[in-house]
Formats: structure tokens, C-alpha cells, sequence
């Protein structure tokens, strides 16, 4: 399935290799709730813990099998507090061999709290260290929502919106707030070192949907990047940049607010359209998934098509944070599908990667409702987009009259620290169940494992093709036969392939060692449309020339 992209991606660049999906399973619970708001998080020793809606489920995936299952309210019956539990979030230390699950209890002011637990140690069987903070710490009939989760290298923190009581998300909010958490205490069980900000505001206004930003290839500190935009406007380039500068107990550490501009808008998604002509509600344009490597930021957001209308997503890099900032963004969209609830992990190997996997669930008026991938590369490129979980039927789980499910409200993606290239991801998939005498559609919880089939190159070396390398492409135009002649200085790898104008491969002419001096390959051109081609030359690590020809 090829997207259709907006801002970076052009006819001259070429399709990575599509990332491999080695494995898939399902959850066990029957019902997950109104949305799924699935996450993972897993460890280097691959235990893996599955937060969705009211549960928690924990799984061996060296043995492919479910070992513990328990609500939310059973994993935290030890602080003694009734209410409903939502919105988990779960994340993993790979420095300190540790888990962390957050989730909120309660819709109002007087019951709202922020459960915290960590474990004790790397097994997530055995105990935790559970904590509450107040849901409603400025006594002002706010309570708290949406929780967002980020591990640095010393602390733990978390965003909410608070919300008024007795009014909906869109038009009750009044501030976020960022909690502060020293991890070491949770880990050993002692008090928690903590402390809250809650003036994120931008030229008075408060910013909401604070993500914050997790490291790349390895946790970050001491400071910590957020980020938000106009999540409600129907287009919009602004960008919030936020940043702690240092750790709890620095007299120096200041948050800093910023604004940048990207070069592509993004916009409010509409409802995206399932089959059975009902729909899910996409919320508004928030950012869902952010990291950080070497000195970029790359995150994912919600956004409309403007090419075709439909829900879609938005893929930003924020350029030199450290200093001249820019942001570049691609919106990744379809003709058929509509896409929502992004997230997005680095996968690269190597230093100076800024490779990521890009996870969303899909749905179309012609498609069930389901999982997909993209995998974006180095050099600004992207695969063809990859069906993870096909949906097996329509959503109608509280659809009401306007026929309308909620989607979201975020999916889960993890590296694996110490398996560079593979990510754990979690999104949904559309399900028809009985349930009594009759039949319920419900959103399911789908687990992956996927491989950045890139990042299993070797490690980069220098290169034996230099400035003595020439080639050349004749004749041009072509009508039915080609020749690519090329000079190597010495016996090395060469792959040779043909792609069309959208980057589709045509052919490869040669993936093997090629002989020291002049080699000539050949190519026939009769099947071909008219139109302009290239011929792309590259070693093991590196693009090394690229002609283009016309068939005529």
C-alpha cells in the first residue's frame, strides 16, 4: 500500500525495505472498554505488560504466553481508594531494570487521584511500590485527565489536563500540569521526592496535552522536552516546545516555554469513516508519541488529509533542538484508509540514525477496522504502509445514534533497549463477539513485534568506492534496451536497481560483489510505461549515484 505524503518526501527518493512483523497475538480480556487506550511497555529480558482501559496484562514473550491478568483497581486495592480506574500508562527503565504504571482514578474533584506503581524489582509478578497523588491538588473543583508519561535518566514524569467538573474535555479544560518524580524513590518504596508545575501557559494562554518526550536509543537527562500545538484549529504550523532544564533538587532547573513554526500545517481530523456506515470519533489533532536522538525530535499527531479530507497522520522532526530550531513535516496519508492514534520508536542502530517506526490503527468505509506501520528512514524516505492486524469487522461499542465509537485514545510503542531495531507496538483491531443472545463489535487490544529490516546491516566502514567510482546510463532516451557501465576501483558490493518515478523498485540489476574495473550491466525497457525512471547505485552503506532516463 503506497501513501500519499505531503512535505518531505519527493519522486527521487527512494522506499526503504519494509519492516518485518515476526510475531502477533491478541489480548485475552473480553471487554476493553470505551476507547482501548492501549500501551506496553517492555523489558530486556522480554516480560511485557499490556495496559488497556480498566487492566493489566502481563506477558513471557520468550515462551509466546499470558502469565498474570488484573484490573487496575485490584493492582492498587492496597491504597484503599473506590472509583472508577482509566487511562493506564506503563513505561520501562532499561537503567534500572524496572516498570512503572500510572492511571487515574475518578471524574471529579473530591476523588481524584494519580496512581502510581513501580516494581520493585525486574519481575513484574512480584511486588510493587504503590503511591496515589492528588487528582486535585488546587482545590478548585478541577479533577485530573489524561495522563502522559516519560522516563529521564533520574526522574519519572507525568502530564494531566485538569478539567472542571460537570463539563466534557473540550470545553472544561483549564491547565496542565507536569509532576516531577524522583524514580529511585519509587523503586526502594520511600517517600516520593516530587514536586508539580502547573504555569504552562503561552501568552496567558495554557497549553494542553503535554507530551512528553522520550529518549531515542537510551533514556535522557538531566532535562526534559515537551511538546503541544493548536490541537482544535482547523490548520495550524505552531509547535510548543517546553523544557525543564534540570532535575528536582537544582536550584537552576527553570521551565522554559517556546513556539516554532513547521513548513507543512497540520489540521483537525474529521471522523474517520468504518464500514457499516458508522464512524470513529478522532478526537482533535494532539501530538501522541515524541523521542529524542542525537539532536532532533521526532513526533507523531493526528491531523487531517488536505488532499483528500480524510483523518491522517502527521510525522514532524524538529530539527537542531539544541540551538537554530527548525521543523520539517510530513503528513501520511491514503486514498481509501483513514488513519489515527499514532505513536512512533526509534529503530536505529548506528550513531547518526534518526530512523523510527510509525504504528496507528486504520479504518475505511470499505475496510474493517485495524492496525498498520510505516517505517521512515535516515535519508527522508518511507516504506509502503504495512497492515499489522486486519480488522475483522466494524466498531459500534456506544456508538449512539450518530453511529459514532471512540478510537483511541493513544496506542503503545516500545523499543527494545537491548535489541536495536525491534520495537513492541499496540493498537486495535475490530472484533465481533457474542455476548448473551446477541452480538457486540467491539475495539480489541493487538500486540506486535517489529523489525527494522535496515538496522540489520553491518556497522558502517569506509567506504572502497571513492571519487575514482564513475558510471554512466545510455542511451537516453531509451526505447527498449539500457546499459548502466561502471568503473570500481576495486572488487567490492554493488546493488544496482531501477525504480519508477514514485519509488516503486522495477527491478535490480545486481545486489552481489562486483569485479575491480569496468562492469556493464543491461536492462530491457519494453515492458515499461513511458515516463522517467532511475537507475539508483549504492555500496552496503551509502547512495552513490543516481541517473534518471526516460522511456519513450
Amino acid at each position: 500500500m503506497s501513501p500519499i505524503m505531503f512535505g518531505l518526501l519527493s519522486p527521487e527518493m527512494l522506499r526503504p525495505l519494509e519492516p518485518l512483523i515476526l510475531r502477533g497475538f491478541t489480548s485475552s480480556a473480553f471487554d476493553h472498554g470505551v476507547p482501548n487506550d492501549n500501551h506496553l511497555a517492555i523489558s530486556n529480558d522480554s516480560m511485557l505488560i499490556s495496559v488497556f482501559n480498566s487492566w493489566i496484562e502481563i506477558f513471557n514473550v520468550k515462551q509466546d504466553s499470558m502469565i498474570k491478568k488484573v484490573s487496575l483497581g485490584a493492582f492498587s486495592s492496597s491504597l484503599g481508594i473506590s472509583g472508577g480506574k482509566f487511562d493506564p500508562k506503563v513505561v520501562y527503565d532499561p537503567n534500572e531494570d524496572r516498570f512503572s504504571i500510572i492511571f487515574l482514578n475518578s471524574y471529579n474533584d473530591s476523588t481524584s487521584w494519580i496512581m502510581l506503581g513501580f516494581s520493585q524489582t525486574n519481575d513484574p509478578l512480584g511486588d510493587w511500590n504503590v503511591y496515589a497523588l492528588p487528582g486535585n491538588q488546587f482545590k478548585d473543583l478541577t479533577w485530573s485527565d489524561y495522563p502522559i508519561v516519560a522516563l529521564s535518566d533520574k526522574e519519572l514524569f507525568i502530564t494531566i489536563n485538569a478539567l472542571w467538573n460537570d463539563s466534557s474535555w473540550q470545553a472544561g479544560f483549564v491547565r496542565s500540569v507536569i509532576w516531577q518524580i524522583d524514580k529511585f524513590d519509587g523503586y526502594n518504596g520511600d517517600s516520593l521526592d516530587l514536586s508539580y508545575i502547573s504555569n504552562t501557559k503561552y501568552n496567558g494562554q495554557a497549553i494542553r496535552n503535554l507530551m512528553p518526550v522520550k529518549g531515542g536509543s537510551k533514556l535522557k537527562g538531566p532535562n526534559m522536552f515537551f511538546l503541544s500545538n493548536r490541537n482544535f484549529d482547523v490548520q495550524n504550523d505552531s509547535i510548543f516546545i517546553l523544557e525543564i532544564t534540570g532535575v528536582l533538587d537544582d536550584a537552576q532547573t527553570v521551565l522554559k516555554i517556546n513556539v516554532e513554526t513547521a513548513d507543512i500545517p497540520y489540521g483537525m481530523p474529521p471522523d474517520a469513516h468504518q464500514t457499516n456506515n458508522y464512524f470513529f470519533a478522532t478526537n482533535d489533532a494532539r501530538i501522541l508519541g515524541a523521542f529524542y536522538e542525537g539532536d532532533q525530535i521526532q513526533y507523531v499527531q493526528n491531523t487531517v488529509d488536505p488532499n483528500t479530507g480524510f483523518a491522517a497522520v502527521y510525522h514532524g522532526i524538529i530539527h537542531d533542538i539544541s540551538s537554530d530550531r527548525s521543523i520539517t513535516g510530513t503528513i501520511i496519508g491514503d486514498p481509501v484508509l483513514e488513519f489515527g492514534y499514532p505513536n512512533i520508536s526509534f529503530t536505529g542502530r548506528f550513531e547518526g540514525d534518526q530512523e523510527a517506526l510509525i504504528s496507528f490503527n486504520h479504518a475505511a468505509d470499505t475496510v474493517h477496522s485495524g492496525f498498520s506501520i510505516i517505517y521512515y528512514k535516515n535519508d527522508s524516505s518511507y516504506t509502503n504502509i504495512t497492515t499489522v492486524k486486519e480488522g475483522e469487522n466494524f466498531v459500534n461499542k456506544n456508538a449512539g445514534s450518530k453511529r459514532l465509537s471512540r478510537w483511541g485514545d493513544y496506542t503503545g510503542s516500545q523499543r527494545k533497549y537491548n535489541e536495536p531495531g525491534k520495537v513492541w507496538i499496540s493498537g486495535s483491531y475490530g472484533l465481533k463477539i457474542k455476548q448473551g443472545l446477541f452480538y457486540v463489535r467491539l475495539n480489541f487490544t493487538w500486540i506486535a513485534e517489529i523489525l527494522s529490516v535496515d538496522s540489520i546491516r553491518i556497522p558502517p566502514k569506509p567506504p572502497v568506492i571513492d571519487s575514482v567510482f564513475s558510471s554512466n546510463t545510455y542511451p537516453n532516451p531509451v526505447a527498449n534496451l539500457i546499459y548502466v557501465d561502471f568503473i570500481m576501483p576495486e572488487a567490492a558490493f554493488i546493488d544496482v536497481t531501477v525504480y519508477d518515478l514514485n519509488g516503486r523498485k522495477i527491478r535490480t540489476l545486481i545486489s552481489d560483489n562486483a569485479k575491480q574495473g569496468k562492469n556493464q550491466l543491461s536492462f530491457s525497457t519494453s515492458p515499461l510505461m513511458k515516463g522517467l525512471y532511475f537507475v539508483v547505485i549504492r555500496d552496503e552503506d551509502r547512495l552513490i549515484k543516481t541517473h534518471k532516463f526516460t522511456k519513450f
